[in-house]
C-alpha cells in the first residue's frame, strides 16, 4: 500500500480502482448470500478508502468494484484486490 501512496502522491492525475474479493468460507451459513458478500466487500472497500484519506489521498480518486473476472486467474485468493492506476489526466 505505501508503493501505492506514494504513486498517488507523486502524481495527482492517476486515480486508484480496485477490484475487491470477499468470500466466506463454505461452511458459514452466509457463504451463498449475495447481500453478505456485497457488504462485506463494501466494508473491506470503505477500510481501504479511509486508510488512503488518511494517508493524504483525495478519496474520490479511488473507485472500485467486484468483478468475478478479475478473479479467474491462477493463484487469487479467496479474500484478494487487484489495483489499478490509471491515468485520467485530460489531454
Amino acid at each position: 500500500m505505501n508503493a501505492i501512496v506514494k504513486t498517488l502522491t507523486d502524481h495527482p492525475h492517476l486515480e486508484l480502482f480496485m477490484y475487491i474479493k470477499h468470500q466466506t468460507h463454505p461452511k458459514d451459513k452466509t457463504h451463498f448470500r449475495l447481500e453478505h458478500q456485497q457488504k462485506m466487500i463494501s466494508k473491506r472497500a470503505a477500510a481501504i478508502i479511509e486508510f488512503l484519506k488518511g494517508q493524504g489521498i483525495d478519496p474520490s480518486r479511488v473507485k472500485w468494484d467486484f468483478h468475478p473476472d478479475k478473479f479467474s486467474l491462477p493463484g487469487t485468493d479467496v479474500n484478494e484486490h487487484i489495483f489499478e492506476i490509471r491515468n485520467n489526466k485530460k489531454q
